[in-house]
């Protein structure tokens, strides 16, 4: 079924500038994917929420064949711009996640997904992950982003779910769903694949590109307020960062680190 428009569509245009990470990065994660999950030629890749290819177009890179999925299909169009249409190794669909996966069963060697498993449901994607994993066995992995406690991003993303907690509005946090979504796994007899530091950098952030970041999202930490209610939320937000950091305009340095982390799922005939 064709989805007709969807939340991050919107997003498309500006989000290599606003989120993206630099080509070493992307490379290094790609190379770490196909290290751990040791794929071999033709295996199939699947990425929930391929996006607009940040990580995607360097797997593709690889002999795999890979399959990118996305809600938005502007988004997935942006990713076409930066592939070479002779190589015959890749498919890019619009799905949603949250409904049953267009892969077929006990077709694919590895499941990735980049900063987007918190906005699915856990149960959901694990029973996916079940039903399209290899009967030889499969890898589960995803990608954040870690950011220093102290940091203006980590500190104003902080300041700014509590404002919306006063507002009556909260999300279980990713830490939490993490957590669940470990449960999920193991409870099926998958093997933890321990948190692995792909790459590292330094950052340079000002509170005011938090508030400006936000500003371009529909929703705010996973869920979509009132209109109203989010300007609010964001008006308060400024007021008090210039005071905590003096000024919108402060920019303090920090470290961001990639991070992947996942399970091994294990055969057909052990499970």
């Amino acid at each position: 079924m064709k989805i007709s428009h969807a939340p991050f569509d919107y997003q498309a245009e500006s989000y290599d500038s606003r989120a993206g990470l630099s080509p070493e990065i992307c490379s290094s994660i790609a190379q770490k994917i196909l290290a751990i999950a040791k794929v071999q030629p033709n295996d199939l890749i699947v990425e929930i929420g391929a996006g607009t290819g940040i990580i995607g177009e360097w797997l593709i890179q690889s002999s795999c064949q890979y399959l990118g999925l996305d809600i938005s299909e502007q988004m997935l169009d942006i990713f076409r711009q930066k592939l070479d249409n002779k190589q015959q190794n890749w498919n890019l669909k619009q799905a949603d996640a949250n409904q049953v996966l267009p892969v077929p069963d006990s077709s694919t060697k590895v499941i990735f997904s980049s900063r987007t498993i918190h906005l699915l449901e856990l149960e959901h994607i694990v029973n996916e992950s079940f039903r399209i994993a290899h009967r030889q066995g499969a890898v589960f992995l995803m990608g954040r982003i870690q950011r220093q406690p102290d940091s203006v991003r980590e500190t104003m993303r902080k300041k700014m779910r509590n404002l919306l907690q006063e507002h009556g509005l909260s999300q279980r946090q990713k830490e939490q769903k993490h957590s669940q979504l470990s449960d999920l796994f193991i409870d099926r007899n998958s093997t933890k694949i321990d948190p692995i530091e792909v790459n590292s950098w330094q950052v340079k952030n000002t509170p005011k590109q938090s508030i400006e970041s936000w500003q371009q999202k529909q929703g705010l930490a996973g869920i979509n307020p009132p209109v109203a209610v989010k300007e609010s939320v964001l008006k308060e937000l400024e007021i008090w960062a210039k005071t905590k950091f003096n000024s919108l305009e402060t920019s303090i340095e920090s470290e961001e680190a990639y991070i992947i982390e996942g399970f091994f799922i294990p055969s057909k005939n052990q499970t």
